[in-house]
């Protein structure tokens, strides 16, 4: 069962984190404050810009959010972004987490970095090959012991 926009802007939902690992290592890092925390956040950040406060909308399993800012001639623009419950993140996103990943966990292979993140290996290899190629990681080390690093 989804979560209404009511629920949501009033903070009265329990926050489940879809993968508890990468919520607890985040947690740990020190990005999340406190499970469920961040649309109220999120709302106060744009409160205190003096900026409109975005909007929220149902979209099939997930909601949509609207976001109001002012461009350098002061006119209303407008940029919306839809957030859907279920969907895959988006490739470039789950580079990039993986890429801090690897980063705060260096030294490990294919199968621990699809574990943490909750995707399958054929996927981590993908993001592992664009990664190589953009010469942002290198993999150091035997075939069956070595990992991957961060290059410098």
């Amino acid at each position: 069962e989804g979560i209404s926009i009511q629920q949501l802007l009033t903070n009265n939902y329990k926050s489940t984190p879809r993968n508890i690992v990468i919520a607890e290592f985040f947690k740990n890092l020190g990005w999340i404050e406190k499970y469920g925390s961040g649309i109220g956040r999120i709302i106060n950040y744009f409160v205190k810009e003096n900026l409109p406060t975005p909007k929220f909308e149902t979209i099939g399993e997930g909601f949509q959010v609207t976001v109001f800012t002012l461009n350098k001639k002061n006119e209303d623009t407008i940029v919306s972004e839809g957030v859907s419950e279920g969907v895959s993140e988006g490739v470039s996103e789950g580079v990039s987490k993986l890429y801090y990943i690897i980063k705060d966990f260096p030294d490990k292979r294919t199968p621990y970095y699809s574990q943490v993140m909750n995707v399958p290996e054929k996927t981590i290899e993908r993001w592992l090959k664009q990664l190589r190629e953009e010469n942002k990681v290198e993999f150091k080390g035997a075939p069956k012991t070595g990992g991957y690093f961060i290059k410098t």
